[in-house]
């Protein structure tokens, strides 16, 4: 568990990504699907269909250096564009340990790296946000 000026701190979220050194402090998870009502010439909607199913997620931690529980530490984040494999104790849902999805009927899998952004200030820790997307017939090649 890491040390902030010698307390012991735990953030309660128990994600790993691959390339990202830090504890986790917040998690976000969506099932996202476009779609469009189909009328049947009036207002009444008669029908409702559905495409471009995917999973959204996003992440924020606090980066620091194991060795030294520094909170200042040098920051490492993954590559936009590239896959990511996330693994989560807590939450399996985000994990991408092959098993199945049921909400939107796919097997799980890698993430894309969509956005990283770092924030700090003299007053802070370094704060990292990570945006990831996760399509049923997109993996890794």
């Amino acid at each position: 568990m890491p040390k902030v000026h010698g307390v012991s701190i735990s953030f309660g979220i128990g994600t790993t990504i691959w390339g990202v050194n830090g504890m986790f402090q917040s998690r976000e998870h969506h099932y996202i699907a476009n779609s469009e009502e189909i009328t049947d010439g009036g207002d009444t909607t008669i029908s409702k269909i559905y495409w471009n199913y995917r999973e959204e997620a996003s992440f924020v931690y606090v980066a620091y250096q194991p060795a030294h529980n520094y909170y200042d530490a040098a920051v490492q984040v993954p590559q936009i564009g590239s896959f990511v494999s996330v693994s989560d104790s807590i939450y399996p849902a985000v994990s991408s340990d092959g098993g199945y999805n049921y909400a939107i009927n796919s097997a799980r899998g890698q993430w894309l790296v969509d956005d990283v952004s770092v924030s700090n200030s003299n007053t802070t820790a370094v704060r990292v946000s990570v945006k990831l997307s996760r399509y049923p017939l997109m993996q890794t090649i």
